[in-house]
């Protein structure tokens, strides 16, 4: 964000109130001087390329796991570098792990998820490969996106997304 002579603010997230008003939060405190003047947003187009692969492909692992295996969302958190994804699942394993990692890449070849913040075609997202999983309670699994390593340990998942530029 640009505010009235050309100071460059840091916006990290938005948030709307009750009244409906988008709030932007910036890296930096605001100084004083600032409130009130006018402001120019521009999209950071490195973060939101990584936040439309990461979304995306949260998309199309949900589907997988809930169609596949009936592992229902309970949480997730989209970043720009790493994201999670938390299953209702039993019986997550290194095998499982690998069938999932398969079938997610099967289907980035080309499909369309949601209206939502995307790639223009899913072959765009890059190879996902899952290389963690946490237990978060007796069916509760977290897998958390980041490195391309694959999945070694049962209850370790986590899922990455490489470049394919």
């Amino acid at each position: 964000m640009r505010v009235g002579g050309g100071e460059t603010l840091e916006i990290v997230s938005a948030h709307a109130d009750t009244d409906e008003v988008v709030w932007h939060v910036t890296r930096s405190a605001l100084s004083p001087a600032l409130v009130g003047r006018s402001a120019t947003l521009a999209v950071n187009r490195a973060r939101r390329v990584a936040l439309t692969r990461h979304h995306t492909v949260l998309h199309v692992l949900n589907t997988i796991a809930l169609r596949d295996y009936g592992g229902w969302i309970t949480g997730v958190q989209i970043g720009v570098e790493q994201s999670r994804i938390d299953f209702k699942l039993d019986g997550l394993s290194a095998a499982l792990c690998a069938e999932l990692e398969g079938k997610v890449n099967a289907v980035l070849a080309d499909a369309q998820a949601c209206g939502g913040t995307h790639v223009a075609t899913t072959s765009d997202v890059g190879r996902f490969a899952i290389v963690r999983t946490e237990n978060k309670g007796k069916i509760n699994k977290r897998s958390t996106s980041g490195s391309t390593t694959p999945c070694r340990e049962p209850t370790e998942v986590a899922m990455a997304v490489e470049s394919v530029c």
